[in-house]
């Protein structure tokens, strides 16, 4: 929707010229978006620690300009001037009553292991260890109004401790992939639907 794009745009430079704070969030497909468009147009920005980007929801059915993390985070930085540890993404979904978020330090995936209990399984729904890739799946210990056991449609891998910053909980690999075959939804779906409507 390019009048959204031209709105984030207009929002961005207001903010640069009396020199505020910004958060983006939302789906990455559509902060890509905008990023392309300024690329385009050759305008780049310097938020730098006034900027903030958190993503969430994946790429959907832009799954083809889906790029890497770690390129996804050196764009932003390119054209927006927002540093790495500054663009975060989380990971939720609507059966869940929480979310996993990147640390800033090596953008892994914390899992809040208080109220959620994660697993990956393999093809035979089967628990596999830590390392492995599989399908996540989880126990939702705060799920009271329906039964908080999920699996998901995603390929995650699951280590038992961050590589990046260290905190001892589980975590999940920076990139989430949805298993072909599988019904795409979500809130980014979601917002992308609604903004083909218009």
């Amino acid at each position: 929707n390019q009048e959204m794009i031209n709105n984030i745009i207009k929002w961005l430079d207001e903010m640069d010229k009396k020199k505020e704070r910004i958060l983006f969030a939302g789906a990455p497909f559509i902060l890509d978006s905008v990023l392309n468009k300024l690329n385009n147009d050759g305008i780049t920005y310097e938020f730098g620690e006034r900027g903030a980007v958190l993503t969430g929801g994946g790429w959907k059915i832009y799954e083809d300009k889906r790029m890497p993390i770690e390129e996804f985070r050196e764009k932003v930085k390119k054209i927006l001037g927002i540093p790495p540890e500054n663009c975060l993404d989380l990971y939720a979904m609507v059966e869940s009553n929480g979310f996993m978020v990147h640390c800033p330090e090596g953008h892994y995936l914390h899992i809040p292991t208080t109220y959620f209990h994660p697993m990956v399984l393999d093809d035979n729904d089967e628990i596999v260890g830590y390392g492995e890739k599989g399908r996540f799946a989880f126990l939702d210990g705060i799920a009271m109004s329906y039964p908080g056991f999920i699996t998901t449609g995603d390929e995650v891998k699951l280590l038992e401790e961050c590589p990046g910053c260290h905190r001892p909980t589980p975590v999940l690999e920076p990139e989430v992939h949805r298993f072909r075959g599988e019904e795409i939804r979500g809130c980014a779906e979601e917002m992308r639907r609604m903004l083909l409507e218009e």
